[in-house]
């Protein structure tokens, strides 16, 4: 099960879930790491490109959170936003990740009739994970009725972007510990606090609830976000794109440097120098 979680005051409680009910499948590791990276630094690219456009900001993560996308709903995520300036879904995918369309489309809004919501669910399914909660943070309780709202980072307010994090390889969904769905587009960092207690993460303000994924969890080996919705799809280890456009393969251990791992952001980050999640 798939679960996006809101963090409040007074503790964590259930928003939305999404269950996967279609067949398992084995996943065996490919080759094929330089088709994925070069997808990765395309679509990190159109993301600057967008930012330029934008007022040097970010995309949004998504700009309602109703994840629907006809009329009269005009829900956008951010992998449609910058779409545009590289032109292929295709460029969303993972080739070393076997999944069908019809997966890719299963538990998201219907969209026979409507190739908008398509482009939403396809989006949405993204195997490029932003690093949103430095880059666009994702609220809730924002205003009267309950509204959610993402507030998106000037590029310009990274003060390391070739040590900083934009885009991680991620799953959707695991189902007997085997990834299913594709992507998801957003991932969660490893920590949130350092060991003196200061928040590394983005202000979701003027939202008083923060959405988060559940943070990573590793006494829970089968989750889908056992690493925050973060997925080594190559031999265990994920293509990722910094906020200057370059990219890298990175093993989990090396994604969270500087940070000691508990679950739901119990851990707290010690080397910030290098902790690679923090706009900071």
């Amino acid at each position: 099960m798939r679960l996006l979680e809101l963090m409040t005051s007074g503790g964590i409680a259930v928003l939305f879930g999404a269950v996967a009910t279609s067949s398992i499948r084995s996943v065996l590791p490919g080759q094929d790491l330089a088709l994925d990276a070069r997808r990765t630094g395309v679509v990190a690219s159109a993301v600057i490109l967008y930012s330029g456009d934008n007022d040097e900001r970010f995309p949004l993560l998504q700009t309602e959170g109703s994840r629907r996308a006809s009329p009269p709903n005009h829900d956008r995520v951010w992998g449609q936003l910058v779409l545009p300036y590289h032109g292929l879904m295709e460029h969303y995918r993972d080739p070393d990740d076997p999944v069908t369309e019809t997966e890719l489309l299963a538990g998201m809004p219907g969209c026979d009739a409507s190739p908008i919501q398509c482009e939403f669910n396809l989006a949405y399914k993204s195997h490029r994970g932003l690093n949103y909660q430095s880059l666009s943070p994702f609220g809730s309780l924002c205003g009267s009725g309950n509204l959610h709202q993402s507030i998106s980072t000037r590029i310009d307010e990274i003060q390391s972007p070739a040590a900083t994090l934009m885009l991680v390889d991620s799953v959707y969904d695991r189902v007997g510990g085997v990834p299913f769905g594709g992507g998801t587009h957003a991932v969660d960092p490893p920590a949130r606090y350092t060991t003196s207690g200061f928040d590394l993460l983005a202000s979701s303000a003027p939202c008083r609830s923060r959405l988060w994924l559940g943070g990573w969890n590793p006494s829970l080996p089968g989750a889908w976000n056992r690493y925050g919705a973060v997925w080594g799809w190559h031999k265990g280890h994920a293509t990722v794109a910094f906020i200057d456009g370059h990219t890298r393969l990175m093993s989990y251990g090396q994604l969270a440097a500087g940070a000691t791992v508990l679950d739901a952001w119990r851990g707290r980050v010690f080397d910030r120098d290098a902790y690679l999640w923090d706009r900071n």
